[in-house]
């Protein structure tokens, strides 16, 4: 048997060599210092390089251990002497490089596919080349050749070429049924540079064709639209005068009620002006029969315009005049005076459609802002004769009997 000094003894009971090496290792008593020439380390590997077989893996000193697991936070390893990486860190760092790449590839692959790499010249020349494919195929080929170039042609938007192929191919002639599509594409596209196309088709003969181009021009928010929306009110066909109605209401009142659209707004004089300007437009509209005119003067027309609304309300059904004065109701920019002169408007007509928008509105309508609207309806819902939705039996009137 032999021992050696040190902070750790360690005893070999056997020979060299022949596989019966055994090492017992036990600390010290406190407070002796180790030896450097004899430590547990050094005996263990002398004994490997002699042929030693069951050599223990020895774990590094207790002192040394606890100060490296004070601030890297995972023990040593006893073997290579350094902290091992947790599965877990590595995870993470794959991720961030798995994300790290897909950023840098995005770009790319974004690029090509919208056909619009710009890394090398060859990709543009075949763009190009493309692009005049589907422009010729637009104009000489036939209805289902144009249809799928026009579906190639939309999706390559990010090119400015795009619309101004197809605005091109529109107005030199395209296969019998495809005008509607190409020009629901520029609306599509949303580029304002193609306002003139859409407005030679604002006039074409076909109802359909000139339908589709006052969608674009409102699609493409086109300069001069509120005159393209008022010419459409006097359009032959009924489909063109009720949507420029509508589309009239809706953009203006959009400009008009957003309080960022009148921040942004370059001549806030000039847009009311036009506001005030369509609610004439659309009170001589709404006098000729456009029934869709009067919500697009409820969502337009300023206080000044309710009487002037009000004295069409024997000329057009009760039905359309309800329908407008319900959007005056509910727009929080007009004065509470204006809506109670409303009403007062209404209770003259006195008849149970009346009533009964009046007590809808009623139950529909948070009137904390407007107390005085809310007794106004009050008041008038009692003077106003006729049946109580609310005390009516659920069965209806009884059958007409014949004598």
């Amino acid at each position: 048997m032999r021992s050696i000094q040190g902070d750790d003894k360690v005893v070999d009971r056997g020979g060299f060599g022949n596989g019966s090496t055994t090492l017992d290792m036990q600390p010290f008593p406190s407070g002796r210092p180790p030896s450097r020439a004899d430590t547990p380390q050094r005996v263990a590997r002398r004994h490997a390089r002699r042929g030693g077989r069951n050599v223990p893996r020895l774990a590094p000193p207790i002192g040394k251990v606890a100060q490296s697991t004070q601030h890297l936070g995972a023990p040593l390893d006893p073997t290579t002497r350094k902290t091992p990486i947790r599965p877990a860190a590595t995870h993470t760092l794959c991720w961030l490089l798995v994300v790290c790449v897909g950023m840098l590839l995005l770009p790319l692959a974004s690029a090509r596919a919208a056909g619009t790499d710009r890394g090398s010249p060859g990709t543009r020349r075949d763009a190009e080349r493309r692009l005049d494919k589907a422009a010729r195929a637009l104009t000489q080929g036939t209805l289902a050749e144009a249809k799928q170039a026009l579906k190639e042609l939309e999706k390559r938007r990010g090119d400015r070429r795009v619309a101004h192929l197809i605005a091109d191919a529109l107005l030199s002639g395209v296969p019998e049924g495809l005008l509607e599509n190409g020009l629901a594409s520029l609306g599509t596209l949303g580029d304002p540079s193609v306002v003139e196309a859409l407005t030679v088709f604002a006039g074409h003969r076909r109802v359909s064709a000139r339908l589709a181009a006052l969608q674009a021009l409102v699609a493409v928010r086109a300069p001069g639209l509120v005159g393209h929306l008022e010419a459409a009110l006097r359009d032959s066909d009924p489909r063109v005068r009720a949507y420029g109605a509508r589309a009239l209401g809706t953009w203006l009142a959009a400009t008009q009620g957003s309080e960022s659209a009148r921040r942004t707004a370059p001549d806030p004089g000039r847009r009311l002006e036009d506001a005030r300007a369509a609610t004439e437009v659309l009170l001589a509209a709404l006098a000729r029969g456009v029934a869709e005119a009067a919500v697009a003067i409820g969502k337009l027309g300023s206080a000044d315009a309710i009487p002037q609304y009000g004295r069409l309300l024997e000329r057009a059904p009760l039905a359309v005049m309800l329908a407008g004065y319900k959007a005056f109701l509910v727009r929080k920019d007009l004065p509470a005076a204006a809506k109670v002169s409303i009403i007062v408007r209404l209770e003259e007509v006195a008849s149970p459609p009346v009533k009964r928008f009046l007590q809808a509105h009623l139950v529909s309508t948070d009137f904390r802002r407007e107390p005085e609207v809310k007794r106004s309806i009050e008041e008038a819902v009692k003077r106003i004769a006729g049946p109580d939705p609310e005390r009516q039996s659920p069965r209806g009137p009884a059958p007409m009997v014949n004598p």
